[in-house]
């Protein structure tokens, strides 16, 4: 999710992850060898938290969103993490969910990921009676990666071009139609792994306005209600403070 970042700096985080999700549910990463992470002892005085708990299973890719903990694996099936509760915020268990994707990312205007052959797809029927949803719905071809947050839905096609689903809202998560946005990036860093932060995003201008640059070099990074992590090409972890 692309929103602006702070002035501060990079502080680094124990253990080793190369991907990496911050979000409703909490942080939550996944290793070199698919070894699924939760963040312990995260609070307002404390985000960085205090340790890494290991998650049974194996998932090559983890979003945590207001709907739930989703994965893939490195087969493309797609799981759930059933059981999360205020006193287990980790979950019990993990359900298989029909289909096949690359990449999926969990938020508040619904599921959303993509496959194999870079087709992008929305979860339909997904409510707080039915997290889990009903069936996938193919949306586009051509996208690469998804990113689902408070501020929209934005993509990079296979081109590494950048575009903003317009008018999502909570009741209509699908919107009308993509904005091109200016720039290239393969995720939210570009090819060399630099930083970048959108300007001007606020709930009357979701777009925002122009990308500046930060300090430091990652592969993957997320921004979430639980703050901005990040990893770099050597599996380090890092929080913005």
């Amino acid at each position: 999710m692309v929103t602006p970042l702070p002035s501060s700096i990079w502080k680094q985080i124990s253990g080793g992850l190369k991907q990496i999700s911050s979000g409703y549910l909490g942080v939550w990463g996944i290793d070199s060898s698919d070894q699924i992470y939760y963040r312990t002892g995260i609070s307002a005085n404390k985000k960085e938290g205090d340790g890494w708990y290991n998650i049974s299973g194996a998932l090559k890719h983890i979003s945590s969103g207001e709907y739930g903990i989703w994965g893939v694996n490195s087969s493309d099936s797609i799981y759930y993490r059933e059981g999360i509760s205020d006193l287990i915020p980790y979950g019990t268990s993990w359900t298989q969910i029909e289909g096949g994707l690359k990449q999926i990312s969990s938020g508040i205007y619904g599921i959303w990921g993509v496959n194999s052959n870079n087709e992008l797809f929305l979860r339909e029927g997904v409510n707080n009676l039915n997290p889990k949803g009903t069936g996938w719905k193919l949306i586009n071809n051509g996208i690469k990666y998804v990113s689902v947050g408070r501020y929209g839905i934005w993509t990079i096609n296979v081109l590494n071009e950048i575009f903003f689903r317009n008018n999502t809202s909570y009741l209509n998560p699908l919107g009308d139609g993509w904005v091109k946005i200016d720039g290239k990036l393969k995720q939210i860093s570009n090819e060399n792994d630099e930083i970048f932060y959108r300007k001007g995003i606020n709930y009357y201008n979701l777009k925002g306005d122009s990308w500046e640059k930060v300090s430091g070099s990652l592969k993957h990074i997320s921004n979430g209600i639980y703050g901005i992590w990040g990893v770099n090409k050597d599996d380090n972890i890092w929080i913005r403070d």
